[in-house]
């Protein structure tokens, strides 16, 4: 809402194998708070191919936490 980009470390599939990073350049305009803020909300550019897409087109990016990534 800042109007920064965020960038994120996902996983690539769900055996953690293929950790990159995103940027997430927009957002679902209907969102109103970060607390409601899910995958699907997100517009992201992937450094995996430089795509610009929603984060949940592939059904192959998962979100990781900070435990996921032993911090």
């Amino acid at each position: 809402m800042s109007g920064r980009p965020v960038v994120l470390q996902v996983n690539g599939n769900t055996a953690g194998t293929s950790r990159h990073f995103v940027t997430v350049v927009g957002f679902n305009s209907n969102v109103l708070s970060s607390g409601n803020l899910t995958e699907k909300d997100l517009l992201i550019m992937d450094s995996w191919d430089g795509k610009v897409e929603r984060m949940d087109t592939e059904k192959s990016r998962f979100m990781t936490t900070g435990a996921a990534c032993g911090k």
